[in-house]
């Protein structure tokens, strides 16, 4: 019998969850790399990709990939929230002057998502029944 809050493969829904979003962003960054390499005249790679495996690896419980997404959390954390704090003291706008409207909206709902997922990873990564998935 499975317990209510646990998939089918007895890992907590949760971090089911978080792994397949990291997988699904992974699978983004995947698909823009290949785009790059072979439809644009750029070669750019999105190392984003590392998402896949961060993802693969939350689902077998590695403890290096969980410190490799709590790290990127703190990251995007920071460096999501850094221009929001420098535009509320300097009483400014976040983005730059002229931008269009649908592209700030955009903006708004990037860092929103952003910040709610990086945040949310940090708190499921650091519950004590996930931890101790990871321990051992």
């Amino acid at each position: 019998m499975v317990k209510p809050n646990t998939s089918a493969n007895g890992l907590p829904q949760e971090l089911v969850i978080l792994a397949g979003v990291l997988i699904a962003l992974g699978a983004i960054a995947l698909g823009q790399t290949l785009y790059s390499f072979f439809a644009g005249d750029a070669r750019n790679i999105n190392f984003m990709i590392l998402f896949l495996a961060a993802g693969y690896g939350l689902m077998k419980q590695r403890a290096y990939w969980r410190l490799f997404t709590m790290t990127i959390s703190v990251f995007v954390l920071i460096f999501k929230l850094a221009p929001l704090l420098i535009a509320l003291i300097s009483w400014s706008k976040p983005y730059p002057q002229g931008l269009p409207v649908g592209s700030q909206i955009l903006f708004w709902v990037v860092t929103i998502a952003a910040i709610g997922v990086s945040g949310w990873s940090l708190f499921v990564l650091q519950k004590p029944s996930i931890v101790r998935l990871f321990q051992r």
